[in-house]
């Protein structure tokens, strides 16, 4: 009889040879679907479905006991001396329980270049990072690859402190300081790092409009702060803010770049297409 560690070996294994970005467990049809983005590549019904989700639980290092409506966890797992960093979501009710493996680094991209962006472009980022104060946001949504842009931005800084801000920390990367966020509020949160004075501080998302008020006001006291925030288009970013009562004037002063990005399935892979905006 298999180990349930090989059978999640084979169905990693093939998520992976077919390029596929996500695989979703439903346990009341005990299905599994494989994505490659939104795109439907296999369904299977699994008898060890159950076995699987707790074991993705346990891996992600998620409550065992209690049922939550939502929780995300990660971890990293060696296929063919390959790291792969995956992160586990899960929605759980008293009737319905279902969970969503992202293998975040199927494509492997290090680099703006890698992303996609041209030599114009990629400068204009860099810009955007050689500045001292300002809020930097890379927008789009959910799938477009805003985390990726950003970390692959990132990596490309020599010489300056940056520290990161996670929920979860989904990726592990040598040159920064990175530190997950658990229960406490992202002000807080966000308030006790400045005080270590970094040159970068990276918020992995901003969801609410609480967290986005936040970094604005963060970026307003001499301090560069970059983010992804979901969004439709580059307008709707700029209402959001104005939204939160912040003027024009302010707006202006604060942001030094929007990158709004969308993704597209070409092929085998994906292709990411780039809108920038400097302020």
């Amino acid at each position: 009889m298999r180990t349930i560690e090989a059978i999640f070996d084979e169905m990693l294994n093939y998520a992976i040879s077919n390029r596929c970005t996500d695989i979703h467990f439903n346990l009341k049809e005990s299905s599994i679907i494989f994505r490659r983005h939104k795109s439907r590549i296999l369904v299977e019904t699994n008898p060890s479905i159950e076995s699987i989700y707790r074991h993705l639980k346990y891996k992600a290092k998620i409550e065992m006991a209690s049922i939550t409506n939502t929780k995300t966890g990660s971890f990293q797992y060696m296929i063919q001396d390959i790291q792969y960093y995956l992160r586990f979501s899960i929605l759980e009710t008293m009737h319905q329980r279902h969970g969503v493996l992202r293998i975040l680094n199927i494509v492997p991209i290090n680099s703006l270049k890698a992303c996609g962006l041209s030599t114009f472009q990629i400068d204009r980022v860099t810009n955007f990072f050689n500045q001292n104060h300002g809020l930097i946001l890379f927008c789009g949504k959910t799938g477009a690859g805003k985390s990726t842009t950003m970390f692959a931005a990132l990596s490309e800084i020599e010489h300056k402190e940056i520290f990161t801000l996670e929920n979860p920390i989904e990726r592990y990367y040598p040159e920064m300081i990175q530190i997950e966020s658990k229960n406490k509020e992202l002000h807080d949160h966000v308030t006790q790092l400045l005080r270590h004075d970094p040159d970068i501080l990276a918020i992995g998302e901003v969801r609410t409009s609480l967290e986005l008020e936040a970094i604005v006001r963060a970026s307003l006291s001499g301090h560069l702060i970059t983010s992804t925030l979901h969004a439709g288009s580059i307008d709707e970013v700029l209402l959001r803010i104005e939204n939160l009562n912040f003027s024009k004037m302010d707006i202006k002063t604060i942001l030094r770049g929007i990158i709004f990005q969308k993704v597209y399935v070409e092929g085998d892979g994906f292709k990411f297409e780039f809108e920038i905006i400097e302020f």
